[in-house]
């Protein structure tokens, strides 16, 4: 009985940390994508900006 409550104490500690791992990178990535985005719509609207007023 000891031994399988010493396993799901040991495990469930690891299974977190690699959840909340999992977790932030995919936040990180998911803000780096949004950022490209951003920055991406904020270069075309300026290069479509710069263009209309080159013409």
């Amino acid at each position: 009985i000891g031994g399988h409550g010493d396993g799901s104490i040991f495990s469930d500690p690891v299974s977190r940390q690699i959840n909340n791992r999992v977790a932030r990178t995919r936040n990180a990535v998911a803000i780096a994508s949004t950022g490209l985005l951003i920055a991406s719509a904020n270069g075309l609207t300026c290069f479509d900006r710069e263009l209309a007023t080159t013409i």
